[in-house]
C-alpha cells in the first residue's frame, strides 16, 4: 500500500554512527590495516616521574608531532616545554623507540602530551571541501499506528529510491 510521496525527510540519531559520518563526508570510511596506515592524533596524560611508551603495538609515534604541556589538576595547561636529548626541569625528551619522559619541574605534578602516530588499526573520516555525498537509496524499517486504533501497533517500510546525506553534519557533545 503507497501512501504519499515523501519530498523531504529529516531524521537525528542519538548515537555517533561512523557509516552516517562517513556518507555525509562524502569520501567513506577509511580503514587502517597493516598494509594501509593512516595517521591519528592522541592525547596523552603522565605523572611526573613516570615514563610513557608512545609507540605500542598497533600505533607508531611520528617523531617531532608532539606538543607537551604541564597540566593542573583542574585541568588548565600551563608551561609549554621543548624536547632535548635527556629530560632537565625544561626539558622533556623520547627516545627513537618512543619512550616518553616528561620534565622534572618543581611543582608539576603531571604532563599533557598532544602527538600523532601512524596506525594500522583504526577508522578515519576526512571531511573534504571537493567530495560530496552521493545519491542512495535508502530502505527503513518503521513502526507505527493508524489513528483509528491507536492501540494497534504496526510494521512498515520507508523506501527512498533517491536520498542524499545531507553534507551539513553536528555532533552535540551534550549530556543528556
Amino acid at each position: 500500500m503507497k501512501i504519499g510521496v515523501l519530498k523531504t525527510f529529516t531524521a537525528t540519531n542519538a548515537l555517533i554512527n561512523l557509516n552516517i559520518i562517513g556518507a555525509a563526508s562524502g569520501s567513506g570510511k577509511i580503514a587502517a590495516t597493516a598494509e594501509r596506515t593512516i595517521i591519528m592524533p592522541a592525547i596523552k596524560v603522565v605523572k611526573a616521574g613516570e615514563t610513557l611508551d608512545l609507540t605500542t603495538t598497533n600505533s607508531v609515534y611520528i617523531n617531532g608531532s608532539e606538543k607537551v604541556h604541564a597540566l593542573a589538576n583542574n585541568g588548565t595547561m600551563g608551561a609549554k616545554y621543548e624536547k632535548g636529548v635527556n629530560a632537565t626541569e625544561t626539558v622533556y625528551s623520547i627516545t627513537e623507540q618512543g619512550r616518553f619522559t616528561p620534565p622534572t619541574t618543581e611543582g608539576v605534578t603531571q604532563y599533557i602530551i598532544e602527538y600523532n602516530r601512524t596506525v594500522k588499526d583504526g577508522t578515519a573520516i576526512l571531511n573534504k571541501s571537493d567530495k560530496f555525498p552521493g545519491t542512495v537509496r535508502l530502505v527503513l524499517k518503521v513502526l507505527a499506528i493508524e489513528p483509528c486504533t491507536a492501540d494497534t501497533l504496526r510494521a512498515g517500510y520507508l523506501v527512498l529510491p533517491s536520498f542524499q546525506v545531507s553534507p551539513e553534519v553536528s555532533i552535540g557533545l551534550t549530556t543528556d
